[in-house]
């Protein structure tokens, strides 16, 4: 079965109160969701906490998601809409710097740890807009239109963002940022 039919089934099953197909939902999304939230919020505990919120909201709210093959979509769009609330609320200054970094540097060094401690300095160099774009389009595969629906902006912006964000990149590691 396709992901996008699987997914509207179990939304269809949440709706209705299947507990049961939450846990699956939630199997099947809760990466992209907390990759999401964390490219806006730039927080590990606060993406953890929005990716639970989410699924909170996505219980109690499944029975307005309509049956178009685009769970997905409505969930991040979910994810978008709790991460930015949550800012509001704490006024959270979403410039700040990846926390732990020295930590995570004095444990043992394993080459995956460092590949995603290099590609989070890298997309914490990006603007939210274009950080956004990359974490959907690249990590997620969502399309850009898709992106477009998710962020509410314009799908010539999401296309610009890309191509802004992939030369932004290029540039950082030519330079060894």
């Amino acid at each position: 079965m396709n992901e996008a039919i699987l997914l509207d089934d179990l939304m269809d099953r949440v709706s209705k109160g299947d507990s049961d197909a939450l846990g699956a939902l939630y199997d099947m999304t809760h990466k992209d969701v907390f990759g999401y939230a964390y490219a806006i919020v730039r927080d590990k505990t606060i993406a953890e906490d929005i990716m639970h919120d989410v699924y909170i909201r996505v219980f109690n709210k499944a029975h307005l998601y309509k049956t178009q093959n685009k769970a997905k979509a409505w969930i991040l769009r979910v994810t978008r809409n709790t991460a930015f609330n949550i800012l509001k609320k704490q006024k959270y200054d979403n410039h700040l710097q990846f926390k732990g970094k020295e930590e995570c540097y004095s444990n043992t060094f394993d080459n995956a740890l460092i590949d995603k401690l290099i590609l989070l300095e890298l997309l914490n160099k990006l603007s939210l807009g274009e950080r956004q774009v990359i974490i959907l389009y690249l990590l997620s595969g969502i399309t850009q239109k898709e992106i477009s629906r998710i962020t509410g902006v314009p799908l010539p912006t999401v296309k610009w963002r890309y191509k802004s964000a992939l030369s932004k990149l290029n540039k950082l590691v030519e330079g060894e940022f």
